[in-house]
């Protein structure tokens, strides 16, 4: 789903609840059935950088003098191999799979914050939040109800 089908999705239309509460488990799941791959992809990524610097300072320490020029260092050789193309190459990827994960990640809270939001608009309507009287409508009911008020009290006075 690109970035405009997305945003679609993501949007919650109040005059069509019933369709929105029904689409969002497919849309959630949609995008949660996505991490447990790309986590996979980002461990991969990680497993794979591991081995790259692994394989370069096996191979320094295998021939420190013809790498490393000076003293032969943990440091020196931890620093020569952290600039291997292989390396770097690795570590590019890895972040690649870091933030396809995190972009996931955050479209499945995307959709989870919007079952919340689904959620509150559907207790707002049941609870009469909205309401279908306008305020001038209610002005008169108030106005009407202070008229029987006061009929009452001048029968009231009129009989004493």
């Amino acid at each position: 789903m690109d970035k405009k089908e997305l945003q679609q999705a993501i949007k919650i239309d109040e005059n069509n609840l019933v369709k929105d509460c029904a689409n969002q488990s497919e849309y959630f799941l949609k995008f949660a059935d996505q991490l447990p791959k790309l986590y996979e992809a980002k461990q991969n990524a990680k497993d794979k950088l591991d081995e790259a610097v692994s394989k370069i300072s096996l191979m320094i320490r295998a021939k420190p003098e013809k790498y490393i020029d000076g003293k032969i260092t943990d440091k020196a050789i931890s620093d020569k191999a952290n600039i291997d193309p292989k390396v770097i190459k690795a570590k590019r990827n890895l972040v690649k799979a870091e933030t396809k994960f995190k972009r996931a990640e955050n479209r499945a809270r995307a959709f989870d914050q919007r079952r919340s939001m689904i959620k509150y608009i559907v207790e707002l309507y049941h609870d009469q939040y909205w309401t279908t009287e306008s305020l001038s409508d209610e002005d008169e009911l108030n106005e009407k109800f202070r008229e029987e008020v006061n009929k009452r009290n001048r029968k009231k006075s009129n009989k004493e």
